[in-house]
């Protein structure tokens, strides 16, 4: 009989904290693996390994693509890579985004619990918006186990309550509690592993969830490649709702908002600079008329680039939130 030896925690702002506490209470020689995924930065190296590795009792690395999976290591995603679970190893896979994220939660809980089905148990821990939702959700239907942080005590409780809302949570702890519980998980047997029903869970190419009869073309674009977003629904209500372009870029409701308002954002602040731009040019011809004795001319480009500035002070309040 397995037990729940396939653990998968996903933390994002306030993570490292939460983090550092949780492995310093899973005891050495824990016959369960452990996979986590840190929302980080694209650039630069993650230390996240060397500070686990001295707050706990368990070894944790950076695995190479193909590493076998142990029990007892603490499996960290490095920057700017999926770090996927596939049957006996480590993938790690520089796929499309999720949520804006490489590595993101999601990929981590799904590939996971497509791979190891009842075996797994995925752990929510501390971030913003509703990051990991989707691969809960996905791990409860392999017939995994549901740990979500108390919402009441996370540095930032959009996670953990998210998470919630998407699934039947098997327990809701303060972390101080967790490391307990999957010490205890991970010497439970489970049933044999059944056959998971499911789509191919690889981030990349067209899968299952792009083409399925249940979803529907939005009139939605991707803010990574501008393709046309498929929107779907799942969880325990049937109201987690998710996006898919066909290259496999994925977002949930809450992250598509904000990466839409960083775009709106953007095109704003670029329509102030083309507007400023276009005021220069009319002064510039404005001088050129006046020079040219063209009074009429030179009026004309001074109305324009007073119209130029005009709307970019307009743009400009709006960013700035003072109209």
């Amino acid at each position: 009989m397995h037990t729940h030896d396939i653990i998968v925690i996903g933390a994002s702002a306030g993570g490292v904290e939460a983090l550092s506490q949780l492995v310093s209470g899973l005891p050495a020689g824990m016959r369960a693996a452990v996979f986590i995924v840190l929302h980080i930065a694209r650039q630069g190296t993650s230390m996240l390994p060397q500070i686990l590795s001295g707050k706990g009792n368990l070894p944790a690395v950076h695995p190479a693509d193909g590493d076998p999976i142990e029990h007892g290591m603490i499996y960290a995603a490095p920057n700017d890579r999926h770090l996927l679970v596939e049957e006996g190893r480590v993938v790690l896979s520089r796929g499309p985004r999720e949520n804006g994220f490489r590595p993101a939660v999601d990929a981590l809980f799904r590939t996971a619990a497509e791979a190891y089905g009842p075996r797994v148990v995925g752990v929510i821990l501390t971030g913003l918006l509703d990051n990991g939702s989707a691969g809960l959700v996905r791990v409860k239907a392999c017939g995994g186990k549901a740990v979500v942080q108390d919402p009441a005590e996370a540095l930032f409780a959009d996670m953990p309550r998210n998470a919630l809302r998407a699934v039947q949570a098997d327990y809701v702890l303060p972390l101080a509690q967790i490391p307990a519980v999957l010490a205890q998980l991970a010497a439970d047997p489970v049933p044999a592993a059944a056959d998971n029903p499911g789509h191919n869970a690889q981030p990349g190419p067209p899968d299952a969830i792009y083409t399925q009869a249940a979803g529907s073309v939005t009139g939605l674009a991707c803010p990574e490649c501008g393709g046309v977003l498929v929107a779907y629904q799942g969880g325990a209500a049937g109201d987690l709702r998710r996006f898919e372009c066909h290259v496999g870029h994925r977002y949930s409701l809450h992250s598509m908002q904000e990466q839409h308002d960083r775009a709106t954002e953007a095109a704003l602040w670029a329509a102030v600079r083309a507007l400023e731009e276009s005021r220069s040019m009319a002064r510039r011809l404005q001088q050129a008329a006046r020079q040219a004795n063209n009074d009429e001319a030179a009026q004309a480009q001074a109305a324009r680039a007073q119209q130029a500035e005009q709307h970019a002070e307009t743009i400009r309040q709006i960013l700035l939130g003072r109209t």
